[in-house]
């Protein structure tokens, strides 16, 4: 089995502090969010919960459904310019 790097708890927690203090927080997620599958539902309720608009790529573009309000599917140039 591959082993996939897990982030410390002091970058956690610096960007759990980034986020909370973020005016209009966006996540843009590439296939990497995938990459332990055990954890996708984990990590799709907790997108969930923030609220925040959503990009999504490459393997994880299943992640929040289709009809989920953060899902952006067009225009990520125009969104974020």
């Amino acid at each position: 089995p591959v082993k996939i790097p897990r982030s410390s708890d002091s970058d956690l927690n610096v960007a759990a502090k980034m986020l909370s203090e973020a005016k209009r927080p966006v996540f843009l997620f590439g296939s990497q969010a995938a990459a332990q599958p055990k954890l996708v539902g984990d990590l799709a309720s907790a997108v969930k919960r923030m609220g925040a608009p959503t990009f999504l790529g490459g393997m994880s573009r299943g992640l929040l459904g289709r009809n989920c309000p953060n899902f952006i599917r067009q225009n990520r140039g125009a969104a974020l310019s």
